[in-house]
């Protein structure tokens, strides 16, 4: 079938393009045949389809809203991308047209394409899947996540309560947009649209279906497992504990520096990964308070082949998450190197963490993470059974081929149903 795959971002980096950009190639190993329609970034998927990807809302070299140089008119712009886009309706349909695409398969557009594509999609007839990674359909602030705890306001006392507690960058400015754009969305009912949503998780399923959407309608179709770049995992063995991921206060990796001071095991922990609003120095500091900084080591972002051997060369790997992750790619990450996983009991990640294969703690509890911690460092045997476990579930549970194999029966089963309908209507 012809493809037609929809996100703002179709580069190698994030997490949800390299998603995208893996599963294209399965696809199309398997004859599928994959339009992107993207936004016109420097360093976007070349394709004979690039003319009609969508104009980017400020410079093509500014991706990320950090690094927009914003006048009045770009602002303006950038907020009617969020809302909803002519540009981008048109450029969708000329795109399906020309292409002859079968089905739509939807990522993240938010902010920078609008879904206005889905009245296009959908006036033409095309079946539209929408996959769900976050929470940006309910929560103006993507995370479900205000002052420390689990947050589902919006969805039970309305989307207006955003405004009152700025939560969109602690910005009453943009609180305002983001919850406009989402009343437009609303009004238009343009979500209904959407013939599946996909989630990588019950737990954001779930939340979908509290949030409104008819049960129906959504699916949970977990990630599938990035590849471990050919290296054999080295059960049970490794030299050091190890966090990789954002540096950022959610992520929890304060919780994880307090466990490592209480333990002071013979190992270091490393830390890897990109420092968001500061976050780095103020942890640097917590483990200088601690006494534990010469053997906490903050390594910054590697790329894929040096991240890869850091985890490969982990005795395991902690995911100490306070907010909802809704399915981290950190576990699933760990699990193809064959290295267990100490995971914070919150949003989905209990779903993927089994107890052959890591541990559980309570979400921001030092004592019970360095408990788990202690557990896996004090038994060799243990650790390298759960390090097996985790691998085989890695290449069974999230494998890309039943990935693949559930989302191509998804769409078979749009196309089958829209041509039912169809032969239908002819014979009436």
């Amino acid at each position: 079938m012809t493809i037609l795959m929809a996100h703002k971002y179709l580069f190698r980096g994030g997490g949800t393009a390299t998603y995208l950009l893996t599963l294209m190639e399965a696809l199309q190993a398997q004859g599928h045949r994959i339009v992107p329609f993207t936004v016109a970034y420097d360093g976007s998927l070349e394709s004979e389809y690039s003319d009609y990807y969508v104009s980017p809302p400020a410079a093509a070299n500014e991706v990320h809203l950090r690094q927009m140089r914003l006048s009045p008119w770009k602002a303006l712009k950038l907020f009617g991308r969020a809302t909803y886009s002519l540009e981008a309706k048109r450029k969708a349909r000329q795109l399906a047209d020309a292409a002859d695409a079968d089905i739509a398969f939807v990522n993240n557009i938010y902010n920078y394409m609008s879904p206005s594509m889905l009245h296009a999609f959908k006036a033409r007839g095309m079946p539209i899947v929408m996959r769900v990674a976050d929470h940006n359909l309910f929560c103006p602030s993507y995370d479900c996540f205000r002052t420390g705890e689990f947050c589902m306001d919006c969805v039970d006392r309305g989307l207006w309560t955003a405004l009152r507690h700025r939560c969109v960058k602690r910005s009453l400015a943009a609180t305002v947009a983001r919850v406009a754009s989402m009343y437009v969305h609303k009004a238009l009912r343009i979500y209904d649209c959407v013939d599946v949503f996909i989630t990588p998780s019950e737990f954001l399923r779930d939340l979908l279906v509290q949030a409104g959407l008819p049960e129906a309608r959504v699916r949970a179709l977990p990630s599938f497992c990035p590849p471990a770049n050919g290296r054999s995992p080295l059960l049970g063995d490794g030299d050091h504990i190890l966090y990789f991921g954002r540096i950022w206060a959610q992520k929890g990796i304060d919780t994880l520096i307090d466990a490592y001071a209480l333990l002071r095991p013979d190992v270091p922990l490393v830390i890897a990964g990109g420092d968001r609003d500061g976050e780095m120095g103020r942890l640097k500091r917590r483990a200088q308070q601690a006494r534990v900084a010469d053997t906490v080591r903050f390594v910054g972002h590697k790329d894929a082949d040096d991240l890869y051997e850091i985890v490969r060369r982990a005795l395991f790997v902690v995911v100490p998450s306070k907010l909802p992750d809704t399915f981290p790619m950190s576990v699933l990450e760990s699990f193809a190197h064959g290295k267990p996983v100490v995971g914070a009991r919150v949003g989905g990640i209990p779903e993927q963490i089994t107890p052959e294969c890591g541990l559980l703690f309570e979400a921001g509890n030092a004592d019970e993470l360095a408990h788990g911690m202690e557990t896996l460092l004090a038994d060799d045997t243990r650790r390298a059974q759960m390090g097996e476990a985790a691998s085989q579930r890695a290449h069974q549970v999230y494998s890309i081929d039943a990935h693949r194999r559930e989302l191509l029966s998804i769409f078979d089963g749009l196309l089958l149903a829209r041509d039912t309908r169809a032969e239908e209507l002819q014979a009436v």
